[in-house]
């Protein structure tokens, strides 16, 4: 019997779409016969039968391989022929809108899409560029005219996959001299007031906040990252701390330690106080627009706090590979996003590097008669930070093709600071959508953007210092080191 199912088959599913998701489909569908083959044989041959995990892995790369296959032939392939084509489109704006260079964007679900001639899909989920704001809601039914246009890329880590992660396969832009029907919703569903919240807080800490650090804690709360400048995004990138900019496994942790800290300081039952905190990061996923980084640590979030109550302590690596298969089972593109590969990494290091790098650290200062609080935490904050930079390395080098030298010292500096600021950013979100505690949205928003100054200066020093950051070759066979590395680790029964 396997010690962990879950985390095997949800690993090996990942690395399969990751590897998917760089050699496109004709790649995925020849390493998806292969490896059907090789599972047949494992399970042909009784001693090789025996090994388990080995089959059962080939097996899963195998239903991996053709499941993105499949996928990309149900939603992209029928999409291919009309690229650069006009179409009249109706639909539902399904997101908040958002602006960059000068335009302003929205995501329709379309029903109905005309294209003289052609017979094309109907329901797209289509990004639409307006060089003004549209007069419309979230849930408001827009018809227009529209250019139709791929995303940039094909192949790989482009901004296609990162699109398609979304469940975006098609972009578009509005015809300025074209009119726009606007027709209000008839129906508001819950989701609806979720965005509104998102659209709220955002609203609130642009208000308190200066343009820089309310992009900051708008991008690390809620993964509003349109707003941060390029400036910004490349001192991050550069000093190894991209991770922070997607809401990962340590923010989502922070938002459960602290519903659940908070019910039951209302002395509710610890069960009842879980079950209330699960929901509360079920909203904290609404809110943040369910982006795939979020979704893999909210589910780690709600099973252990399930666990508490049904009083069964959750495997973290088996919670882990559930909520990976959660997210890329109905979404084979989710592989693509590199925000969700960034936090699924880090939240590996910190389960299966972290404990036993801590352990080591501890035991050393211990012998050496170093041994106190205040280096007991500063060893335990730096073995965190180790393990989560080497375990998203791989990601950093396929994505980026370079190596911050400086990402040990900067995520050490980075990271807690930057859970501090997303509570302080949370707390001054909701009490904005509360007028009598808007004296504490001001507050909270103060000390969250000191914080966020903080952040950007150390980011802005560090990348500044030579070679902070250097050219990485090879990086996609670095990954699949790095990756076999990772699969076998975990998989192995203790």
């Amino acid at each position: 019997m396997l010690v962990r199912p879950f985390a095997l088959v949800g690993f090996t599913y990942l690395l399969t779409l990751t590897a998917a998701v760089y050699f496109g489909r004709e790649g995925s569908l020849f390493l998806a016969c292969l490896a059907f083959l090789c599972a047949l044989l494992f399970f042909a041959v009784p001693a090789l039968r025996r090994q388990r995990v080995i089959p059962l892995a080939v097996l899963t790369a195998a239903v991996g391989l053709f499941g993105y296959a499949f996928a990309y032939d149900r939603q992209v392939a029928p999409l291919l022929p009309f690229d650069e084509k006009d179409a009249v489109v109706s639909g539902v704006l399904c997101e908040l809108p958002y602006e960059a260079y000068g335009r302003c964007y929205y995501v329709l679900e379309t029903d109905q899409v005309l294209i003289e001639g052609e017979s094309p899909p109907q329901r797209i989920k289509l990004r639409l560029s307006c060089p003004t704001a549209l007069e419309a809601d979230v849930y408001d039914r827009v018809t227009a005219k529209v250019h139709l246009f791929l995303p940039d890329g094909g192949e790989g880590f482009d901004s296609r996959s990162s699109y398609a992660s979304k469940g975006i396969h098609m972009l578009s832009y509005l015809y300025s001299h074209e009119p726009v029907e606007i027709t209000a919703g008839e129906e508001r569903p819950l989701y609806y007031y979720a965005l509104k919240a998102r659209e709220g807080m955002l609203a609130a800490l642009r208000t308190r906040l200066p343009p820089e650090q309310s992009a900051l804690v708008g991008g690390v709360l809620l993964g509003e990252k349109y707003s941060l400048s390029q400036e910004v995004k490349k001192d991050f990138r550069v000093t190894g701390v991209s991770h922070l900019l997607a809401v990962s496994g340590l923010h989502t942790a922070i938002v459960a330690q602290c519903l659940l800290a908070f019910f039951l300081f209302l002395r509710l039952p610890r069960r009842s106080a879980a079950c209330l905190a699960a929901l509360g990061v079920f909203g904290f996923m609404a809110v943040t627009g369910f982006v795939p980084s979020v979704v893999r640590a909210g589910m780690m979030c709600i099973l252990t706090l399930l666990g508490i109550v049904i009083r069964r302590r959750a495997d973290s690596l088996n919670s882990l590979g559930i909520a990976v298969l959660v997210l890329t089972v109905p979404n084979p593109f989710a592989a693509g996003d590199i925000g969700f590969l960034l936090s699924f990494a880090a939240s590996l290091g910190l389960i299966v590097l972290s404990p036993a790098l801590t352990k080591t650290m501890h035991a050393r200062l211990t012998r050496r008669g170093w041994s106190n609080r205040l280096t007991r935490g500063v060893a335990s904050a730096l073995a965190t930070c180790l393990s989560a930079t080497v375990f998203t390395l791989p990601i950093v080098m396929l994505s980026f093709g370079e190596v911050s030298l400086v990402s040990p010292l900067a995520n050490l500096l980075e990271a807690y600071p930057a859970g501090i600021m997303l509570l302080f950013g949370a707390l001054a979100g909701v009490c904005s959508l509360i007028p009598a505690l808007s004296f504490l949205a001001s507050a909270c928003s103060l000390i969250a953007g000191i914080l966020a100054n903080y952040l950007i200066f150390c980011v802005r020093c560090l990348a500044a210092v030579p070679s902070a950051s250097i050219p990485m070759s090879e990086r996609y066979l670095l990954l699949w080191l790095a990756g076999t590395l990772l699969l076998l680790g975990p998989a192995r029964p203790p």
